[in-house]
C-alpha cells in the first residue's frame, strides 16, 4: 500500500540502486510476477525523479 509506496520511494532518493528496491519490491510482494514488479519499480522510479525535480523547485524558490 501507501507505507511501503513511501519506503521504496525514501531508499530510491537516499541512494538505493533500482536492483536494490526491485529486491526489496520482490520480498515485499513475493506473489507478483517479473512483469507487474518491472512495472511498479519504473513508477516508483517515476515518482522519485518526479518529487526530486518538485523539492529541487521548492529550494530554488525558497533561496529567490
Amino acid at each position: 500500500g501507501q507505507d511501503l509506496t513511501a519506503q521504496f520511494l525514501s531508499s530510491l532518493k537516499n541512494g538505493a540502486t533500482p536492483d536494490d528496491v526491485l529486491t526489496q519490491l520482490t520480498q515485499a510482494y513475493p506473489q507478483m510476477n517479473d512483469k507487474t514488479l518491472q512495472e511498479e519499480l519504473a513508477r516508483l522510479i517515476f515518482l522519485a525523479d518526479l518529487i526530486g525535480r518538485l523539492e529541487v523547485q521548492d529550494e530554488l524558490k525558497a533561496s529567490a
